[in-house]
């Protein structure tokens, strides 16, 4: 019986996660285009950034130090892509 009962459960939110996805992909532009905009995200990500601020340098120079050419790539490109911009 109560197989039966978790059987029927499980189809059922089987069924819920399906309507939930067709959902999502019929409105996904102006539901990706409401997180992009979304308050609360910018808000989660300006704490999390303090929070983990100095990690985060300490990472960046670290990577820049282990990695020159890569940098002089990503700021070669960087260049390239903004001079037009000016």
């Amino acid at each position: 019986m109560s197989s039966e009962i978790q059987r029927r459960n499980q189809v059922d939110l089987d069924k819920i996660k399906l309507q939930k996805r067709e959902w999502y992909y019929r409105n996904r532009k102006s539901v990706l285009k409401q997180q992009k905009t979304s308050e609360k995200k910018k808000e989660y990500q300006k704490e999390w950034y303090l929070k983990n601020r100095d990690q985060k340098i300490q990472k960046s120079l670290k990577w820049t130090e282990e990695n020159p050419e890569q940098r002089r790539l990503h700021f070669q490109k960087y260049v390239q892509n903004n001079s037009a911009k000016t």
